[in-house]
């Protein structure tokens, strides 16, 4: 193996390693939160129950994106002036060559270049916005910036219901259930996006949906795995909002599919410019909502106030919370490179492996650490496991990572006429 494969191996590992790390560290940490009591603004010592504001974090740390995309425009910008630069001097030494011959041979040429010249680099118009012009925004670009509007709200109903209902359900059966969204996406992207979805795929939403039911029975059958007392229809409504949310979050990724791959906007800003959208719609709309709504958090549906004054009670709220929001943004910034750089197979035993990590540390952490911050190994953690098992199968059959015998296999070339369709 070269000198070039093993740089190439190493970057695709730590690629790899990145995002299985800060994804888990994301599901963790905002477990840890609700978990984490501490003193509000009458004095009194609670446990930190605030969905709402944990998602306009979660928008916090997407926003974040929109400055690594800025740095991607600066060296883009940079790169482009340096082509530029370099034609010049090329087109400088053509004309030092031009000036060493006759005058009639130098104003032939120089008629046929059709070039000024006193034009310098810096005179030149860098235009890196590699949009066709003929698209909508490109004709009325004051209305661009609300393009991601409606990601953001899908972004918002997806991960505020998802925080409602990790604040019932054990973490690692939060992150199983997430496997929902496979069947939400491939039933979603037929009706949207044209696309065919063939015998193996619909095998493996068939498996996916099994692995689900066994994963939500377990957490029914003990409600109380990682200690939050919650009762098991708490525990049922909070596996429901898990799963919704998924629904949400599957019209979420199939706008931003288009978005990427039709109409070519950068991930990073895809990201970053619904981070931005969603921490306006929760600092000037959704929670002064949650405020005047009637509710048990001293007569507030959700009092976003008291939940600051927590954490400036807490440091270990306080470490939470931005160990929560970096690791947000770095996990985009990993999820775009394995997008760009790995395979659906990579991406598929990346989401394995951090339900695993998830499950695991919890489980080390309550028997090791703290019962407060973990989750028990009981007997029906023996079903939980069984449908992780269902789950992972169902991924790996939907992906065709595991190929069933008999069935229908698309070529590559029928897999890009589809990606087409989009495209």
């Amino acid at each position: 193996m070269s000198k070039w494969a093993y740089v190439k191996q190493f970057t695709k590992s730590i690629i790899i390693t990145g995002m299985l790390v800060t994804g888990s560290i994301n599901t963790l940490s905002k477990k840890w939160q609700n978990d984490t009591s501490s003193k509000g603004i009458h004095g009194i010592e609670q446990q930190f129950d605030q969905p709402w504001t944990q998602t306009l974090f979660m928008y916090s740390g997407e926003a974040l994106c929109l400055i690594a995309y800025f740095f991607v425009l600066l060296n883009l910008r940079k790169n482009e002036r340096k082509a530029l630069e370099d034609d010049y001097e090329k087109f400088k030494d053509n004309q030092e060559v031009i000036t060493s011959l006759p005058n009639s041979y130098q104003s032939t040429n120089k008629s046929k270049l059709n070039v000024n010249d006193d034009l310098h680099p810096d005179e030149i118009d860098l235009d890196i916005d590699k949009t066709p012009k003929n698209y909508f925004w490109n004709k009325y670009p004051h209305l661009k910036p609300f393009l991601f509007l409606m990601t953001g709200f899908m972004d918002l109903f997806g991960t505020s219901l998802s925080a409602i209902g990790l604040v019932y359900t054990p973490a690692s059966i939060y992150q199983m259930l997430r496997g929902s969204i496979i069947v939400f996406s491939g039933i979603l992207s037929i009706i949207f996006l044209k696309r065919k979805l063939f015998a193996f795929n619909w095998l493996g939403m068939a498996v996916t949906i099994f692995g689900l039911v066994l994963v939500g029975l377990s957490s029914f059958f003990d409600p109380n795995q990682s200690g939050t007392g919650a009762t098991s229809t708490q525990v049922l409504v909070g596996n429901i909002l898990v799963i919704v949310a998924q629904l949400f979050s599957a019209c979420q990724f199939i706008i931003e599919e288009v978005f990427i791959k039709k109409h070519k906007f950068h991930s990073l800003q895809v990201v970053g410019s619904e981070g931005s959208w969603g921490v306006i719609m929760m600092i000037f709309f959704v929670l002064p909502i949650c405020y005047f709504i009637p509710g048990n958090q001293y007569g507030h549906y959700e009092f976003s106030i008291n939940g600051f004054v927590m954490i400036f009670n807490s440091w270990l709220l306080i470490i939470l919370i931005v160990v929560y929001i970096v690791s947000i943004a770095f996990y985009n910034f990993f999820g775009l490179l394995v997008a760009k750089e790995l395979t659906t197979v990579h991406r598929t035993f990346i989401d394995t492996c951090r339900t695993v990590v998830v499950w695991g540390v919890q489980v080390f952490v309550y028997y090791v650490i703290s019962e407060s911050y973990g989750q028990r190994w009981d007997v029906w953690s023996w079903l939980q496991l069984a449908g992780f098992f269902f789950l992972v199968l169902g991924t790996f059959i939907y992906n065709g990572i595991l190929k069933i015998p008999k069935l229908f296999y698309p070529t590559k070339e029928d897999q890009e006429k589809e990606n087409q369709k989009v495209g």
